[in-house]
């Protein structure tokens, strides 16, 4: 240990270096690992978050086009019922036919 280097070098380092390891490189190599594998997680999280999006929009779209399914279901039943209601009233109460009313 030098006098310029005020962290004393860790037991397992000197080890690996007695071993003939370059623990430098090594070093390098996990730190260039690290940063590797953030960007590669930053870029997943990324694309992730763009296909959420793009989905939200589609899922927008399917919900409003239900919506107007819905709507248009709606107004068809409403239509039928109001024809239905129609036709009882007319089985109900058939229009006098014009001979009749001349008499009445």
């Amino acid at each position: 240990m030098t006098e310029e280097n005020s962290t004393p070098t860790p037991k397992w380092m000197t080890e690996l270096k007695s071993w003939g390891i370059d623990v430098e490189a090594f070093d390098a190599k996990w730190q260039q690992s690290g940063e590797d594998a953030k960007a590669q997680f930053r870029e997943a999280l990324a694309n992730a978050a763009a296909e959420y999006e793009a989905d939200q929009a589609e899922m927008a779209a399917a919900v409003e086009s239900v919506r107007e399914d819905a709507k248009k279901f709606v107004q068809q039943m409403g239509t039928a019922w109001d024809e239905m209601v129609a036709s009882i009233h007319e089985e109900l109460n058939p229009k006098k036919q014009d001979g009749d009313n001349a008499e009445s």
